[in-house]
């Protein structure tokens, strides 16, 4: 992949980073306590407070969490520059987008005491742009980890 192309998608990661970090300003300041819905009550933007992580779970005190993420964040940022110095980088376009999102959520938990999620489906749990950064993310690297498994040669025992 060129170099021009990963700028590009770089920043690409930067502006949908932004965005979250705005959609989630308009969502604490500007939507009213009902939200805003499309086709009924199906599609909206509805502001909630998630103190857990994926789906709500939830796994203890918010410095746990957040602990957790900085170590995860540490460890997908050396793993993604060993992808970029292999040449690697749209599997550490995946990685960097997975840090992003991640950081992003991790600035709700500092700043709020957990994320703001705004995104409603009906029937689904409520996310935000950094949310769909991470799934995207987790979805390109695992995409590429097993291609490289399916490519790489049987070993004999």
């Amino acid at each position: 992949m060129r170099t021009r192309t990963v700028v590009i998608i770089g920043a690409v990661l930067v502006v949908l980073g932004c965005a979250d970090r705005i959609l989630k300003i308009i969502a604490l300041h500007v939507i009213p306590a009902e939200g805003w819905f499309v086709f009924g009550d199906i599609l909206g933007i509805r502001l909630e407070y998630n103190t857990g992580i994926a789906y709500g779970l939830t796994i203890g005190r918010p410095w746990v969490v957040i602990a957790l993420i900085c170590g995860a964040v540490l460890g997908l940022s050396a793993y993604g520059a060993r992808l970029c110095m292999r040449r690697q980088r749209l599997e550490a376009v995946g990685v960097a987008s997975i840090i992003m999102g991640a950081l992003s959520n991790m600035v709700d938990r500092i700043q709020y005491g957990s994320v703001i999620d705004y995104f409603y489906i009906t029937g689904m749990p409520r996310f935000n742009v950094a949310d769909l950064m991470i799934t995207g993310g987790v979805v390109l690297w695992l995409s590429f980890l097993w291609h490289r498994r399916l490519d790489a040669p049987e070993q004999v025992a």
